[in-house]
């Protein structure tokens, strides 16, 4: 199940990340419909604005790390901070050591570089294309630098860990522009073979040494520079992962580890020192990249985006990350990603000017933005980061990708009357599938789709426990339209629930679902009725062929044209229906159908 959205207001779950559904794609109907953005977006604060995970409560006088990603094969650095900024600039030659200090004691981390073919360290004070401000002799073949606050004084120095001697030399100042690498003290730590890394784990103001096993996702650290065995150890991820500290979760002074997945090309966050899953994470990068962390700084990427109707401010982060970063921006879908193959990620100025549409959902918002020939859809979950999940960026000659196919997703409609007293799911009188499956590229074919209506009595196997033989179904069973409701009983119910139900019955692997309800009382939350007067007001008629047998003297036979309130009654009648719930789930069809042929205007 992936992105939802609802118009129940239309609520937005994230429950399996996948690429832009069709269900979106219907959600963002009143978006483009509307002149100006529909209500705010919620404040962020689980995730930043971009994708980095994001402090929940940052701790008096502490800032969230960021994180960066550098290309070795380029020297191509990738950085973002928490507040989401990015940018890309070149520093240094295919085949240097990337790691990252505050050189200069001004509270930012900048690059430094360790270039084993001359043994020279080159650090610079800025996060920005240019040359080194400092430069020397560092080490032997082989060593890996390692760079902190090692003593507590504000300032980051840089030291080494000998791998073949499982030895830490500590320097507590840089060499001189020129001249040599000198340790105030060693100690051994260690097993020859582990990756080092440096992080405050105790939260003392010092930082100290972490050792990685690759091999097994061992992490081990000590709290002081003495020798010993490991004051802390925990496994996390998974041999050949990469692994970085840094400060971001809690946002407490205690540095944490993530670890890059070369695999599947993932950051993944742990807020503790502890063994576990990962409490965060998102998609960015390539196989060969290197992590890197650090309190950036106000970063400027030299892609301005300006755009009109007031966006939240993590809509514009999450353009300017696409246009800057293309393929490899954060978060992108595995279809879209691939639609961007072959663009260039490396510095770029532009100056991008556009119009953002969005509208609001029961606690998430979608949001469309349009740049020259460029389309970009975005969405924001529960208060979540924007995050771009489908485009058509024509300016780069790319086709449209909006979701692979073929696509499944489900449109379910509840008797839920919009009162804010009623609980928030009813008892689906209305669930429907819909297919499509695009044309191939070129083809002078045209894409295809269809509907299929699950009368909402039908008896389904369930995701809970309940009932017993029911006709054919044996085991947990219950009606399809119980499943949606949360009118008490106990089990994990809701639109979510009425997906799985349904992909337990069908063996279809739906993508996400359109929830909607009546939303007919004042100041109750907007549904059916409102969405359909959405497109009246937008594209004139909702109009569309009604056959005699499903009209029912509720709306005119033929063509014929109806607001909200026609189409909710024509939607809800059953009982003067010769065949009852089965008339009914074909007059679902038809208002689903002229829905979509709405929605074949906007070119989606």
């Amino acid at each position: 199940m992936g992105t939802t959205i609802e118009s129940s207001t239309m609520r937005s779950v994230m429950t399996r990340s996948r690429a832009l559904t069709l269900a979106t794609a219907l959600g963002l109907i009143s978006a483009l419909a509307a002149p100006a953005a529909v209500g705010a977006p919620p404040a962020l604060s689980g995730t930043a604005a971009a994708g980095m995970p994001r402090l929940l409560a940052a701790g008096v006088g502490f800032e969230p790390d960021g994180v960066g990603m550098v290309d070795p094969s380029q020297g191509l650095w990738h950085l973002r901070n928490a507040d989401g900024d990015p940018t890309i600039f070149y520093y240094g030659v295919p085949g240097d050591y990337p790691f990252t200090g505050d050189w200069d004691c001004d509270g930012v981390d900048t690059p430094g570089l360790y270039r084993q073919s001359d043994g020279f360290a080159y650090l610079r004070n800025s996060n920005s294309f240019g040359v080194a401000n400092v430069s020397y002799f560092f080490g032997l073949p082989g060593d890996i630098p390692i760079a902190g606050d090692f003593d507590g004084d504000g300032c980051d120095t840089l030291s080494i860990y000998r791998p073949a001697e499982g030895r830490v030399y500590i320097s507590n100042t840089l060499g001189s522009n020129g001249g040599y690498f000198i340790a105030d003290f060693n100690y051994y730590f260690g097993n020859p073979g582990d990756k080092p890394f440096v992080g405050d784990f105790d939260g003392d103001g010092i930082e100290t040494i972490g050792l990685h096993r690759e091999s097994t996702g061992l992490v081990y650290f000590r709290n002081s520079h003495t020798f010993g065995i490991a004051d802390n150890q925990f496994y996390f991820g998974i041999p050949n992962d990469r692994l970085v500290a840094g400060d971001w979760g809690l946002v407490d002074g205690v540095d944490t580890p993530a670890v890059f997945r070369p695999s599947g090309k993932i950051l993944y966050f742990r807020h503790t020192n502890s063994q576990g899953n990962a409490d965060s994470e998102y998609t960015w990068g390539d196989t060969n990249w290197i992590p890197v962390a650090g309190n950036f700084g106000p970063l400027s990427s030299g892609v301005a985006v300006s755009l009109s109707n007031s966006p939240p401010a993590g809509v514009g982060y999450a353009v300017e990350s696409l246009y800057l970063e293309l393929p490899r921006a954060p978060e992108l879908p595995a279809g879209l990603r691939t639609n961007l193959s072959g663009l260039s990620s490396a510095p770029k100025t532009l100056t991008l000017n556009g119009v953002y549409t969005g509208a609001a959902a029961f606690d998430g918002h979608v949001a469309v933005v349009t740049i020259g020939s460029d389309v970009i859809l975005l969405a924001s979950d529960n208060g979540a980061a924007w995050r771009v999940v489908g485009a058509h960026m024509g300016s780069f000659g790319r086709n449209r990708w909006f979701g692979d196919s073929p696509r499944f997703v489900a449109v379910i409609g509840t008797d839920r009357d919009g009162n804010p007293s009623e609980p928030l799911y009813a008892y689906a009188d209305s669930v429907h599938i819909i297919s499509q499956v695009a044309a191939p590229t070129g083809s002078p074919a045209v894409a295809a789709g269809a509907i299929v209506g699950i009368p909402r009595d039908t008896v389904v196997h369930v995701p809970y426990a309940h009932g017993a033989t029911v006709g054919y179904c044996t085991g947990a069973c219950d009606q399809i339209n119980h499943t949606t409701t949360d009118k008490g009983g106990g089990e994990p119910k809701g639109p979510a629930t009425t997906v799985a139900a349904l992909e337990l019955e069908t063996g279809i692997d739906l993508e996400g679902y359109f929830h909607t309800s009546f939303g007919t009382v004042t100041g109750g939350p907007a549904g059916f009725q409102d969405l359909v007067d959405a497109y009246i007001a937008a594209y004139t008629a909702f109009a569309f062929l009604v056959p005699y047998d499903a009209a029912g003297g509720l709306v005119t036979e033929g063509q014929t044209t109806v607001d909200g309130l026609d189409a909710l009654r024509f939607a809800r009648e059953r009982i003067t229906r010769p065949r009852g719930d089965v008339d009914r789930t074909l007059a679902h069809g038809l208002l689903i159908k002229a829905a979509i042929a709405n929605v074949q205007p906007l070119d989606l």
